[in-house]
């Protein structure tokens, strides 16, 4: 690409932006909604969740070798799929 360097940065910046805001927004909600009197539960879930990143940032590498980057990107967003219509009937049922 014969842009400058300023302009390739800021597009590699923008393009995941996005995605990167709504797909950090799961945790944060998760952990806001532990009640207080089960506030033991936050360490748990700060360590499981960098638990996860850590073996799907290795594995999706490996999976991406082996399967495609497109079978990794649908398994992704089928691992994402269920979340997402938990928080939706967790919403109905308050």
């Amino acid at each position: 690409m014969s842009w400058p360097r300023l302009a390739k940065f800021a597009v590699a910046f923008a393009l995941p932006a996005a995605p990167a805001f709504f797909l950090g927004q799961l945790l944060p909600q998760g952990v806001a909604r532990i009640p207080a009197e089960k506030s033991s539960f936050v360490p748990w879930a700060l360590a499981i969740n960098a638990t996860a990143g850590t073996i799907a940032a290795g594995l999706g590498v490996l999976l991406a070798h082996t399967l495609g980057l497109r079978s990794v990107v649908i398994l992704g967003a089928a691992c994402y799929i269920p979340v997402a219509f938990m928080a939706r009937a967790r919403n109905h049922s308050l």
